[in-house]
């Protein structure tokens, strides 16, 4: 019984998620810019999300090359609620680097990481909220903390007015 192979194309949409991840790092990256990056050895708040967006866009040109040199073997499609899921997760993070200087980090992060928990699938709201708790300080803690970078503003600043 020999099955009949179907002929090698591309897959349809490879190319959407190491598009996306470019675009968001570069976003990322140019948003960082006004923060200040420092330098190595006095790095400033922008400098580790700079190179957060720096690796984004690497690992997404990575995905672009292997993408093109490489067939469909029949593996697993994307479906549907997959590229939701992956456009909903970038569009927030575009979100968060508009709304954070506003909002503040400590509150846009939160929400950031609320927001993802729900496109994840956690059920209720005590779990979603404690895991973005979570989240938030323990992105305060290695950034504030053990990296000492000087964050933006934790709260918005129309609180202290």
């Amino acid at each position: 019984m020999n099955a009949v192979s179907a002929p090698k194309t591309p897959r349809r949409g490879a190319f959407m998620f190491p598009l996306l991840l470019v675009a968001a790092g570069g976003y990322t990256a140019g948003e960082c810019v006004g923060y200040g990056i420092g330098s190595i050895l006095k790095p400033g708040a922008g400098f580790w999300p700079f190179l957060m967006g720096g690796l984004l866009v690497a690992c997404g040109a990575v995905l672009l090359v292997k993408a093109k040199r490489e067939r469909s073997s029949g593996s697993e499609r994307l479906g549907r609620g997959d590229y939701r899921d992956v456009g909903a997760i970038t569009v927030t993070f575009l979100i968060w680097g508009v709304v954070g200087e506003h909002l503040g980090w400590l509150f846009s992060t939160f929400l950031l990481a609320l927001t993802i928990t729900k496109i994840f699938g956690f059920e209720g709201i005590l779990k979603p909220v404690c895991q973005s708790a979570l989240i938030t300080a323990a992105c305060y803690l290695l950034f504030g903390v053990v990296f000492t970078i000087d964050l933006p503003p934790p709260l918005p600043e129309f609180l202290f007015r």
